[in-house]
């Protein structure tokens, strides 16, 4: 039952740090939900594509030509480089998980395709929308400014 002494705030009306902070937590909580393992440099890349695709809130995107130079830029590595550390931590994870598990909700039927095709742009754009769903469709209470 929701308090009526509760205040709800949309966030699309938070200042840009706070709803940075919203994303990030937001993904990195996915990623370790789906066995992304943070020793990975991919952890991180894909960390900042999902979070910049969110916060941009980009639909149709280029990830070779307009997200990872953005990724490349902040991390001072090359694009080559954060393609191929976000393929090998997503191969890394769809090594753990269990395929023969039976998909519950949209979240775990999401992953098990995105971990059967292991393609990056699939798995990209199906983290940006799970993501993407969650903050949108949440209620964040008790927001100070």
């Amino acid at each position: 039952m929701i308090d009526s002494n509760e205040k709800y705030m949309d966030v699309n009306l938070l200042p840009d740090c706070e709803k940075i902070k919203l994303i990030e937590s937001e993904v990195s909580r996915l990623l370790l939900q789906i066995n992304i393992n943070v020793k990975y440099r991919g952890y991180s890349f894909l960390k900042d594509c999902v979070s910049y695709i969110v916060f941009n809130n980009l639909i149709c995107f280029n990830l070779s030509k307009e997200i990872y130079p953005v990724v490349s830029k902040k991390n001072n590595v090359s694009c080559a480089m954060v393609e191929k550390s976000i393929r090998l931590a997503i191969d890394q994870a769809s090594c753990m998980y269990d395929s023969k598990k039976k998909p519950t909700n949209d979240l775990e039927q999401c992953i098990k395709n995105m971990f059967l095709i292991n393609h990056t742009k699939y798995a990209i754009s199906c983290l940006s929308e799970i993501i993407r769903n969650n903050i949108y469709n949440k209620k964040y209470t008790n927001f100070n400014y």
